[in-house]
């Protein structure tokens, strides 16, 4: 099998590295799609801990949530500085 490499994704994996290789390693045809289908049933955040956050609750607690955008324009440099950090 010929490794594909036509999709991109970007960041870590804290836990679970032997599902991503799994999928990975997953039989595909002619078109690239797998011989036999995968699912991904749960996606979301997690930190460096493994503490999981679903998609939907980060949506929640988003929506909740109300920031001028002085104060979001703030959190996006402090989180922009924090991703730096963390990747040199």
């Amino acid at each position: 099998m010929m490794p594909c490499f036509l999709q991109q994704v970007v960041g870590r994996v804290h836990l679970g590295m032997d599902i991503l290789d799994k999928l990975n390693n997953t039989e595909i045809d002619f078109k690239d799609k797998p011989v036999i289908p995968v699912t991904i049933s749960s996606c979301g955040l997690t930190d460096a801990q493994g503490t999981h956050e679903s998609v939907e609750e980060t949506a929640a607690a988003l929506a909740k949530q109300t920031e001028t955008p002085e104060q979001a324009a703030a959190r996006l440099q402090a989180d922009a500085a924090t991703v730096k950090d963390a990747l040199q």
